[in-house]
């Protein structure tokens, strides 16, 4: 932009007005560049500002959503005397073997 600015400022000094318009031209179209680029990345930027949002609206969803099932589940074992933590557990403790169990056959058969 300075250069362009240079360019023009220097024909119209020394009179030369091809040299003025060629300056005058380019600083036109550095200006124009420099607009286009900014509204390119003012609307990205907002874009992502949305976006954004989103994602805050749906992280705050899934709390309240994980909330709510550890408050159920909290409730139902309460009910049950314990009872749903210890088939969880046990649940859990058939899941790691058959995990296990998976993964040594894998393993014997590499």
């Amino acid at each position: 932009m300075t250069l362009a600015l240079g360019v023009a400022t220097y024909g119209v000094e020394t009179d030369r007005k091809s040299v003025a318009m060629i300056g005058l031209t380019a600083t036109a179209g550095v200006a124009a560049a420099i607009a286009v680029s900014a509204r390119k990345s003012i609307r990205a930027q907002n874009e992502l500002h949305v976006a954004n949002e989103e994602l805050r609206q749906r992280n705050a969803d899934l709390q309240a959503f994980q909330l709510a099932l550890e408050q159920g589940f909290d409730v139902i074992d309460e009910r049950t005397q314990g009872r749903l933590t210890e088939l969880l557990d046990d649940v859990g403790d058939e899941l790691a073997a058959l995990v296990d169990e998976a993964l040594d056959d894998a393993a014997g058969n590499a």
